[in-house]
Protein backbone atom coordinates (compact mmCIF):
# COMPACT_ATOMS: atom_id res chain seq x y z
CA UNK A 1 0.00 0.00 0.00
CA UNK A 2 1.33 3.17 -1.02
CA UNK A 3 2.27 5.67 1.65
CA UNK A 4 -0.26 8.17 2.59
CA UNK A 5 0.82 11.77 1.43
CA UNK A 6 1.20 14.53 3.33
CA UNK A 7 0.10 11.76 6.65
CA UNK A 8 -0.22 13.90 10.08
CA UNK A 9 3.59 12.78 10.95
CA UNK A 10 5.33 14.26 8.04
CA UNK A 11 2.71 16.97 8.67
CA UNK A 12 4.30 17.99 12.11
CA UNK A 13 7.71 16.71 10.78
CA UNK A 14 7.26 19.85 8.46
CA UNK A 15 5.87 22.07 10.83
CA UNK A 16 8.62 21.48 13.56
CA UNK A 17 11.43 21.45 11.06
CA UNK A 18 9.91 24.44 8.57
CA UNK A 19 7.50 26.06 10.14
CA UNK A 20 5.47 25.58 6.90
CA UNK A 21 2.54 22.39 6.30
CA UNK A 22 0.73 20.75 3.33
CA UNK A 23 -2.70 19.28 4.31
CA UNK A 24 -4.71 17.12 2.06
CA UNK A 25 -8.16 18.22 0.66
CA UNK A 26 -10.62 15.67 2.17
CA UNK A 27 -11.03 14.84 5.77
CA UNK A 28 -9.29 11.25 5.87
CA UNK A 29 -9.38 9.42 8.93
CA UNK A 30 -5.96 9.29 10.72
CA UNK A 31 -4.14 5.43 10.52
CA UNK A 32 -3.07 4.03 13.45
CA UNK A 33 0.08 3.93 11.76
CA UNK A 34 0.30 7.41 11.00
CA UNK A 35 -0.99 8.50 14.72
CA UNK A 36 1.98 6.16 16.32
CA UNK A 37 4.54 7.91 14.34
CA UNK A 38 3.63 10.99 15.31
CA UNK A 39 3.43 10.36 18.63
CA UNK A 40 7.08 9.30 18.59
CA UNK A 41 8.04 12.65 17.67
CA UNK A 42 5.49 14.45 19.66
CA UNK A 43 7.52 13.08 22.76
CA UNK A 44 10.73 13.74 21.25
CA UNK A 45 9.83 17.17 20.95
CA UNK A 46 8.54 17.23 24.32
CA UNK A 47 12.02 15.80 25.92
CA UNK A 48 13.64 18.07 23.75
CA UNK A 49 11.62 21.45 25.40
CA UNK A 50 11.94 19.41 28.60
CA UNK A 51 15.73 21.03 28.53
CA UNK A 52 14.31 24.22 29.22
CA UNK A 53 11.70 23.89 31.63
CA UNK A 54 12.36 25.58 34.60
CA UNK A 55 11.59 23.90 38.09
CA UNK A 56 10.01 21.10 38.62
CA UNK A 57 9.56 18.63 35.19
CA UNK A 58 6.40 18.29 33.34
CA UNK A 59 5.39 14.64 32.34
CA UNK A 60 4.23 14.20 28.83
CA UNK A 61 1.06 13.39 27.74
CA UNK A 62 0.36 11.52 25.07
CA UNK A 63 -3.64 11.71 24.61
CA UNK A 64 -3.17 15.39 24.74
CA UNK A 65 -0.36 15.47 22.22
CA UNK A 66 -1.73 13.37 19.78
CA UNK A 67 -4.97 15.50 20.38
CA UNK A 68 -3.68 18.69 19.31
CA UNK A 69 -2.31 17.19 16.29
CA UNK A 70 -5.01 16.08 14.99
CA UNK A 71 -7.11 19.24 16.17
CA UNK A 72 -4.45 21.33 14.30
CA UNK A 73 -4.52 19.32 11.05
CA UNK A 74 -8.06 19.58 10.85
CA UNK A 75 -8.44 23.30 11.75
CA UNK A 76 -6.15 23.81 8.90
CA UNK A 77 -8.02 21.82 6.63
CA UNK A 78 -11.38 22.84 7.94
CA UNK A 79 -9.98 27.26 7.26
CA UNK A 80 -8.99 26.13 4.07
CA UNK A 81 -12.13 24.54 3.02
CA UNK A 82 -14.64 26.59 3.22
CA UNK A 83 -17.49 24.77 1.66
CA UNK A 84 -17.73 22.71 4.98
CA UNK A 85 -21.06 23.24 6.59
CA UNK A 86 -21.22 23.75 10.70
CA UNK A 87 -22.25 20.40 11.60
CA UNK A 88 -18.90 19.16 9.83
CA UNK A 89 -17.06 21.74 11.71
CA UNK A 90 -18.64 20.85 15.20
CA UNK A 91 -17.49 17.00 14.46
CA UNK A 92 -14.31 17.60 13.61
CA UNK A 93 -13.24 20.12 16.17
CA UNK A 94 -14.51 18.73 19.42
CA UNK A 95 -12.43 20.05 22.15
CA UNK A 96 -10.39 17.66 24.00
CA UNK A 97 -12.17 15.10 26.51
CA UNK A 98 -9.51 14.17 28.80
CA UNK A 99 -8.36 15.91 32.07
CA UNK A 100 -7.11 18.90 32.09
CA UNK A 101 -3.55 18.75 33.85
CA UNK A 102 -0.18 20.57 33.39
CA UNK A 103 1.38 17.62 31.70
CA UNK A 104 -1.78 17.99 29.62
CA UNK A 105 -1.56 21.32 29.11
CA UNK A 106 1.93 21.76 27.89
CA UNK A 107 1.62 18.61 25.76
CA UNK A 108 -1.44 19.76 24.00
CA UNK A 109 1.12 23.21 23.47
CA UNK A 110 3.33 21.63 21.72
CA UNK A 111 1.17 21.99 18.37
CA UNK A 112 -1.60 24.41 20.10
CA UNK A 113 0.68 26.95 19.85
CA UNK A 114 0.39 27.59 16.60
CA UNK A 115 -3.45 28.19 16.02
CA UNK A 116 -2.15 31.90 16.97
CA UNK A 117 -1.43 32.55 13.12
CA UNK A 118 -3.91 30.58 12.07
CA UNK A 119 -6.43 32.28 14.16
CA UNK A 120 -5.66 35.69 12.72
CA UNK A 121 -5.77 33.83 9.39
CA UNK A 122 -9.61 32.74 10.00
CA UNK A 123 -10.34 36.33 11.26
CA UNK A 124 -9.19 38.41 8.38
CA UNK A 125 -10.42 35.71 5.88
CA UNK A 126 -14.00 35.76 7.68
CA UNK A 127 -14.13 37.98 10.26
CA UNK A 128 -18.05 36.96 11.06
CA UNK A 129 -17.22 33.38 10.28
CA UNK A 130 -18.85 30.28 12.40
CA UNK A 131 -14.96 28.78 12.75
CA UNK A 132 -13.58 31.58 14.70
CA UNK A 133 -16.38 30.75 17.79
CA UNK A 134 -14.44 27.46 17.80
CA UNK A 135 -11.32 28.60 18.01
CA UNK A 136 -12.15 30.90 20.81
CA UNK A 137 -13.85 27.30 22.50
CA UNK A 138 -10.33 26.37 22.00
CA UNK A 139 -8.40 29.38 23.95
CA UNK A 140 -10.40 29.16 26.53
CA UNK A 141 -10.33 25.61 26.97
CA UNK A 142 -6.28 26.23 26.93
CA UNK A 143 -5.48 29.56 27.67
CA UNK A 144 -1.93 29.21 27.89
CA UNK A 145 -1.62 28.02 23.96
CA UNK A 146 -3.65 31.36 23.52
CA UNK A 147 -1.93 34.20 25.32
CA UNK A 148 -1.54 36.44 22.69
CA UNK A 149 -4.20 35.87 20.11
CA UNK A 150 -7.42 35.29 22.56
CA UNK A 151 -9.07 36.61 25.42
CA UNK A 152 -7.85 34.71 28.35
CA UNK A 153 -10.38 33.19 31.06
CA UNK A 154 -10.78 34.37 34.75
CA UNK A 155 -8.10 33.28 37.41
CA UNK A 156 -9.78 30.38 38.36
CA UNK A 157 -9.41 29.25 34.81
CA UNK A 158 -5.76 29.11 35.39
CA UNK A 159 -5.37 27.22 38.51
CA UNK A 160 -3.97 23.89 36.90
CA UNK A 161 -1.53 26.25 34.62
CA UNK A 162 -0.86 28.38 38.42
CA UNK A 163 -0.45 25.67 40.80
CA UNK A 164 2.80 24.03 39.23
CA UNK A 165 5.81 25.94 39.31
CA UNK A 166 7.57 24.68 36.18
CA UNK A 167 4.66 25.48 34.29
CA UNK A 168 3.78 29.18 35.89
CA UNK A 169 6.91 30.51 34.86
CA UNK A 170 7.13 29.12 31.40
CA UNK A 171 3.05 31.13 31.51
CA UNK A 172 4.09 34.36 33.03
CA UNK A 173 7.21 34.22 30.36
CA UNK A 174 5.07 33.68 27.45
CA UNK A 175 2.88 36.45 28.70
CA UNK A 176 5.80 39.10 28.50
CA UNK A 177 7.00 37.33 25.21
CA UNK A 178 3.62 38.13 23.60
CA UNK A 179 3.46 41.29 25.28
CA UNK A 180 -0.11 40.23 26.41
CA UNK A 181 0.20 43.09 29.22
CA UNK A 182 -3.40 43.81 29.37
CA UNK A 183 -3.85 39.97 30.29
CA UNK A 184 -1.59 40.55 33.10
CA UNK A 185 -3.19 43.35 34.68
CA UNK A 186 -6.67 42.04 33.92
CA UNK A 187 -5.67 38.61 35.65
CA UNK A 188 -3.81 40.35 38.58
CA UNK A 189 -0.27 38.82 37.47
CA UNK A 190 2.08 41.43 37.91
CA UNK A 191 3.03 40.58 41.65
CA UNK A 192 3.89 36.83 39.30
CA UNK A 193 6.21 39.09 37.26
CA UNK A 194 7.76 40.65 40.02
CA UNK A 195 8.73 37.39 40.84
CA UNK A 196 10.80 36.79 38.04
CA UNK A 197 12.99 39.94 38.59
CA UNK A 198 13.77 39.85 42.07
CA UNK A 199 14.69 42.83 43.53
CA UNK A 200 15.38 45.14 40.49
CA UNK A 201 12.12 44.92 37.81
CA UNK A 202 12.21 48.23 36.93
CA UNK A 203 15.87 47.92 36.15
CA UNK A 204 15.83 44.50 34.35
CA UNK A 205 12.45 44.68 32.24
CA UNK A 206 11.64 48.44 32.17
CA UNK A 207 10.09 48.55 29.14
CA UNK A 208 7.80 45.47 30.59
CA UNK A 209 7.06 47.48 33.95
CA UNK A 210 6.43 51.12 32.16
CA UNK A 211 3.55 49.07 30.21
CA UNK A 212 2.24 47.65 33.18
CA UNK A 213 2.09 51.11 35.21
CA UNK A 214 0.40 52.82 32.17
CA UNK A 215 -2.17 49.81 31.95
CA UNK A 216 -3.14 50.22 35.65
CA UNK A 217 -3.35 53.99 35.30
CA UNK A 218 -5.59 53.32 32.04
CA UNK A 219 -8.01 50.74 34.41
CA UNK A 220 -8.19 53.26 37.21
CA UNK A 221 -9.47 56.03 34.55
Amino acid sequence: MPQKTHALDSFLSDLFLHGEVVVTHTLEPFTIEEETEALHLLESIHKEEQLNTPKTPIPFDPAAALWSAKFLYRAIQVTLLRSLDESTIKKELRLYPGIISAASIFSADLCLRYMDDLFKLSKGLAPGDILLEYFKKLAFQWPYSAIGWAQLPNKEQLFEILKHEGLRLLFLERLLEKEAYSDITTLQLTPWIHSLTGLYPKELLPEVFNHLENENKYSEN
